[in-house]
């Protein structure tokens, strides 16, 4: 499989608008391409800023640059719209692209392990074409479509957001995970065998490791006292709300809690504070980092109603 970019679509889309200066944000993997859009649009006379920070998602929008320097418009890369600004934005996802054969080796391998099933297909949206090729090409399983759902696409989760497969979950024995990755497949929380594509082949994924995970983070967080409630000023990410009400409940509980605010959420940032844990109320996918930080972090659903 292959990520196309179509980066002469989007120049096209971005000249459209007639934006004079531009923020792009662009995921890890796609910089290189990022340096031929900006050349690309010096030719048609706009000025582009290429933000280096890490991207995270579609909720991780440059908006601060953007206010900055007074840009006429956001390119963000790599995903859909996730959240509404008062700022310009293109939001241009890339889709990962299959050859013939290996969809039809891949619906062979699901029609195998789940002969006869009731199965749904989800995925992050850069699969979005193949699980579309996959739901038609599959032959003896019973396909349970999910539907568009706010601003989430059929087919489509986030390591945030899996509510598509709510109102589904009833009606499927089943959910192939087509994608990369731990954080989208490990959101998932319906009590229901999960397939996972590895290369061509189709395997069950194990739950075990996220309920332990789930066991230990209550006990440390009942243990701790000195608790750390992270909060980030990024738009899409920003639950302070969230953070003042598990506040107020530690405080009712005897802990000594402390709000804790940065745009950008790493150790280094809390090196000198005395705290036992971090409750993290930003991306979840920072609590995949953890092995990076020297006290336990904590995803704030997975304690929330052990402060409520």
């Amino acid at each position: 499989m292959e990520l196309n970019l179509d980066i002469n679509g989007l120049v096209k889309e971005i000249v459209t608008t007639k934006a004079k200066k531009i923020i792009l944000q662009v995921p890890e993997g796609l910089k290189i391409q990022a340096q031929e859009i900006i050349s690309s649009l010096d030719k048609f006379g706009m000025r582009a800023y290429l933000s280096i920070e890490p991207v995270y998602g579609a909720c991780d929008l440059a908006t601060n640059f953007s206010d900055t320097i007074k840009a006429d418009l956001i390119v963000h890369i790599g995903h859909t719209e996730f959240l509404r600004s008062k700022n310009k934005v293109i939001y241009w996802p890339c889709y990962y692209e299959a050859t013939k054969e290996e969809i039809t080796k891949i619906a062979k391998n699901i029609d195998s392990e789940l002969a006869n099933k009731r199965a749904t297909f989800v995925g992050p949206i850069q699969y979005k074409k193949v699980i579309d090729l996959l739901e038609k090409e599959v032959k003896n399983i019973i396909v349970v479509k999910t539907k568009t759902s706010g601003l989430l696409q059929a087919g489509q989760i986030l390591g945030c957001d899996t509510s598509i497969l709510g109102p589904i979950q009833k009606e499927i024995d089943a959910i192939v995970y087509i994608g990369d990755g731990n954080f989208h497949i490990s959101a998932i929380t319906q009590n229901i065998q999960i397939y996972k594509l590895e290369g061509l082949d189709v395997v069950k994924y194990e739950q075990k490791d996220n309920l332990k995970k789930k066991i230990m983070n209550e006990y440390i967080f009942k243990e701790a006292q000195n608790v750390g409630i992270i909060v980030t000023s990024k738009t899409g990410q920003n639950n302070y709300k969230v953070a003042e009400s598990i506040y107020d409940g530690l405080k009712k509980q005897g802990k000594k809690p402390y709000l804790l605010i940065a745009d950008f959420i790493s150790y280094d940032k809390i090196i000198g504070l005395k705290l036992d844990c971090l409750i993290n109320t930003a991306c979840p996918r920072i609590t995949d980092d953890k092995e990076n930080y020297k006290i336990p972090i904590i995803n704030y659903k997975d304690v929330l109603k052990l402060i409520q």
